[in-house]
C-alpha cells in the first residue's frame, strides 16, 4: 500500500507506525515537502481497517482525511535478490572497488577490491555516511597511522571492517552489531 501525503516531520512519524503490527515491512521517504509511504502486507488488508487507521491519524493530528491518497497494489511475483543485485551495480570509494558477488567483469587496475555483501545487512558503500567513513579510514592511513586495533561499533554488512583490512591487514579488528543478520553476513 503506497500513501502520498503532505505532513511535517513529526506528523510523518505517527503515519510510520500506523500498521506496525500487522505490515511485513515499511519505508518512507520525504521529497519536495511531500512524504510517500508505503506498506507490505503478506495478504491484502481490509478495506475498512485502512480507513480506520487513516481516520484515526487524521484526527489525531487535526488532518483533513480528504487531502491524503493511497493505492493497494498486488506484487507480483519476482527474484528479489535478483532484484537486489540488479539495485547494487558495482561502483568506487576512494581507491577502493566496492562489488557484490554477482558481479563478473573486471576489477579495475590500481584499486582494492573489496568485496561487500550487503543484500540483508545495512551498508553497501553507497550511503553518504559509509562511504565518507571509507574516505576518512583512507585519509587517515595516508597520514602514516597504524592503529592497534580496529572496532566497527554496529558494523551492518562489516564493510568499514572489511577496508580497513585491506589497509592495514595486521592489525587486530572487532566488529559488532546486535542484528543477528549484520553478524551473520560481516562473517
Amino acid at each position: 500500500m503506497n500513501v502520498k501525503a503532505g505532513l511535517d516531520d513529526e506528523q510523518a512519524g505517527l503515519f510510520s507506525v500506523l500498521f506496525e503490527d500487522s505490515a511485513l515491512s515499511f519505508s518512507s521517504k520525504k521529497d519536495k515537502g511531500s512524504w510517500e509511504f508505503l506498506w507490505t502486507f503478506e495478504t491484502r488488508p481490509a478495506e475498512d481497517h485502512l480507513k480506520d487507521q487513516f481516520a484515526w491519524a487524521c484526527e489525531e493530528l487535526e488532518l483533513d482525511s480528504s487531502s491524503f491518497s493511497y493505492r493497494i497494489e498486488e506484487l507480483q511475483e519476482r527474484d528479489w535478490l535478483a532484484e537486489s543485485y540488479r539495485a547494487l551495480p558495482p561502483f568506487t570509494v576512494g581507491s577502493f572497488f566496492i562489488f557484490g558477488s554477482h558481479y563478473e567483469g573486471a576489477k579495475p587496475e590500481g584499486q582494492i577490491p573489496l568485496l561487500i555483501e550487503a543484500a540483508t545487512a545495512f551498508g553497501s558503500g553507497e550511503h553518504g555516511t559509509t562511504s565518507r567513513c571509507i574516505l576518512a579510514i583512507e585519509h587517515v592511513k595516508a597520514l602514516g597511522f597504524t592503529p592497534r586495533n580496529i572496532l566497527d561499533m554496529g558494523c551492518g554488512s562489516g564493510i568499514l571492517a572489511a577496508a580497513a583490512a585491506k589497509l592495514w591487514p595486521d592489525v587486530p579488528i572487532f566488529a559488532a552489531d546486535n542484528d543477528p543478520e549484520c553478524v551473520i553476513v560481516t562473517d
